[in-house]
């Protein structure tokens, strides 16, 4: 009896599980795009997340669809649709530059290596390699995602500030790939389980930063990028003295009136 129990919870409610903690991993950026939305400002919010979320979710798609798995398909077609989303909304509001140009280059390249590795997969590779392909695919856009948080990492630690961090999405990173880890070791499918193990120690990671420095700015539209752009930071007081084009991903009216009132 214990072993039909285990059976079950490793086959069907893990990764039962699994779908809705995927599913509520891809909704929690919602608040802080709807934010986005609201104040027609990028913030301090990093969007590059969401170019690994469509990424990440197509490629498990088709993965699912390759070896007819319905638990990784469903896990993963509700966040392609949020991803989309997600992408349009903060591109509306990123101040036209060098930034908006690198955030429409990787959307683009993400989209383009994943129509390649679809097309490879369907006429070119025998259905062994194509899985694998697959895979390969699903795994790389998904640590890129687990990862993409931290491309932050070397600002917030110099500044001693994790607003850029978004504590619902490291959050559920943490969960999500604690779930997918153990239901990768139920079917003893390496391509599961190897990268989401990976993915939940960032998530805890990202939680760690955020409890130690802690999002104070989480509503100004300062600068979390390079090391650089830190140093424009003004010590002194609690104002922000940066030119438009070294922010973040965008800029507010905010952000220009501190400056002046700081010069």
């Amino acid at each position: 009896m214990s072993s039909h129990w285990t059976i079950l919870f490793l086959k069907t409610i893990a990764p039962l599980c699994g779908v809705i903690i995927s599913n509520l991993l891809f909704l929690a950026p919602m608040k802080s795009v709807l934010e986005v939305r609201n104040m027609e400002d990028i913030g301090p919010l990093n969007p590059i997340p969401y170019c690994f979320i469509f990424g990440s979710t197509s490629g498990w798609l088709l993965y699912g669809a390759s070896v007819k798995n319905f638990y990784i398909w469903w896990a993963n077609c509700p966040g392609l649709v949020l991803a989309i989303f997600y992408i349009l909304s903060c591109h509306a509001v990123l101040e036209k530059g060098k930034r908006r140009f690198l955030y429409e280059t990787l959307t683009l390249s993400v989209l383009g290596l994943t129509v390649t590795c679809a097309f490879l997969a369907a006429f070119i590779l025998p259905r062994n390699i194509a899985n694998i392909t697959l895979g390969v695919l699903a795994n790389t856009m998904l640590i890129c995602f687990y990862a993409s948080p931290l491309s932050t990492f070397i600002a917030v630690v110099r500044m001693k500030d994790a607003s850029s961090l978004d504590p619902w999405l490291c959050a559920m990173n943490t969960v999500n790939g604690t779930m997918w880890t153990i239901y990768g070791f139920a079917l003893g499918d390496p391509i599961v389980w190897s990268l989401n193990l990976l993915g939940a120690i960032f998530g805890v990671l990202q939680l760690c930063l955020i409890c130690i420095y802690g999002r104070r700015n989480a509503n100004i539209s300062s600068t979390l990028t390079t090391p650089q752009d830190v140093e424009e930071k003004v010590i002194e007081g609690t104002s922000y003295s940066q030119k438009p084009e070294t922010t973040n991903y965008g800029t507010s009216n905010t952000d220009t009136q501190l400056s002046g009132e700081a010069l």
